[in-house]
């Protein structure tokens, strides 16, 4: 059996081999929360902090049906069914045609040579692979139709960059080109616009400084500003609704896509986020990358990463827990700004997300300024 705090893509491999999984945190309706029921492996995700109880007991009995854990063999005969399967999967034996062509996952890690279409062996592998693929089509929506908008508002704020909005069902009032951060009844971008105006993570452009009186592509050039679909004093467009976000924006040297559906209806509720770009070496960036990966795993976020690239996504989470990883989400996008410039050694990369978990943002800001 495996108790853990939160099941991660990684566990994907291992959960044929294990008898139970116990689960702290995480989406009992997420992939992870799903897989287990797909090998016959009961599972329990998010039972809080009753999972402390079990303690150092050495057999337990899981009815994943009720969500019971009781301590010693509760059910007779159990146990040697169990051990025989967890043997078979250990070996590699074949559960039987059906599940292979049904059920067997070889698609597992999506950024892997081999997840293709003529990888896929079954109907689970199929499913996995259009999952994958659309989620990568919409994230490259935005950047793919980077167009100027007819029928959008400007949002009225001290941050320095601006940014539009294309209302979807009414929720910027009539009649005005600008609007205030508070005029705007959209649930997801009240709540990822209290993060990223958050006052205690702003500072000035540190490279302002030290460019004044170049030329702003000269900037561009050395920044590595010239390798996206945006120049950096461009606008930026969120397509916004009552429960739907879409921002697509550059910010600093960087790109950002937030995707988000906000409800009261946890089933239908989601916050996407990709990363990726910035400034400074392939190397400063990528500890950059591993920085935000830690931060948004202990914020509740699957994350796939490779290089400087980042794709997470949290799902199926309650409205107040998914307005907080939004706005969460806002202080992490400011706070990401020109990071990967100041991260000089592996050391920063725990020592920044500890602060950053911690809400020591002066700590991160005094340690840009000196």
């Amino acid at each position: 059996m495996l108790v853990v705090d939160r099941p991660t893509p990684g566990l994907t491999e291992v959960i044929p081999r294990l008898s139970a999984l116990l689960a702290a945190e995480g989406n009992p309706v997420s992939h992870l929360g799903a897989l287990p029921r797909e090998f016959s492996v009961p599972a329990i995700i998010r039972l809080g902090k009753k999972i402390q109880v079990l303690g150092d007991s050495a057999l337990v009995s899981v009815d994943a049906t009720k969500r019971k854990v009781y301590r010693g063999s509760r059910w007779p005969g159990i146990r040697e069914r169990v051990l025989a399967r967890v043997s078979s999967a250990s070996r590699g034996e074949s559960l039987g045609p059906l599940h292979e062509l049904v059920l067997s996952l070889s698609l597992t890690d999506p950024f892997s040579s081999s997840f293709n279409v003529r990888s896929c062996k079954s109907f689970h592998d199929v499913i996995r692979f259009v999952h994958e693929m659309a989620v990568r089509c919409m994230f490259r929506f935005g950047d793919q139709h980077n167009r100027p908008w007819q029928k959008r508002r400007q949002l009225r704020t001290r941050l320095a960059f601006r940014l539009y909005l294309i209302d979807l069902d009414e929720v910027i009032p009539a009649g005005k080109r600008t609007v205030e951060p508070a005029e705007v009844a959209s649930i997801p971008f009240g709540a990822l616009w209290r993060g990223l105006s958050d006052k205690r993570l702003h500072w000035p452009e540190r490279w302002d400084r030290e460019f004044r009186g170049l030329p702003s592509d000269f900037q561009e050039q050395v920044l590595g500003g010239m390798r996206g679909p945006r120049r950096r004093r461009g606008p930026r467009y969120a397509i916004v609704g009552h429960e739907y976000l879409n921002v697509n924006a550059r910010f600093a040297y960087h790109y950002a896509m937030v995707d988000a559906m906000v409800s009261g209806g946890e089933a239908h509720n989601y916050v996407h986020f990709r990363f990726h770009g910035g400034g400074a070496s392939a190397e400063q960036k990528q500890r950059r990358a591993r920085f935000m990966e830690s931060v948004l795993r202990q914020l509740g976020f699957d994350v796939n990463r490779r290089g400087e690239m980042l794709i997470a996504w949290l799902r199926h989470y309650p409205l107040a827990d998914s307005e907080a990883a939004l706005e969460m989400l806002g202080r992490l996008i400011m706070c990401a700004q020109q990071l990967d410039l100041m991260m000089r050694s592996e050391e920063d990369v725990d020592g920044y997300t500890q602060h950053f978990m911690a809400g020591d943002y002066h700590l991160l800001l005094d340690q840009e300024r000196t």
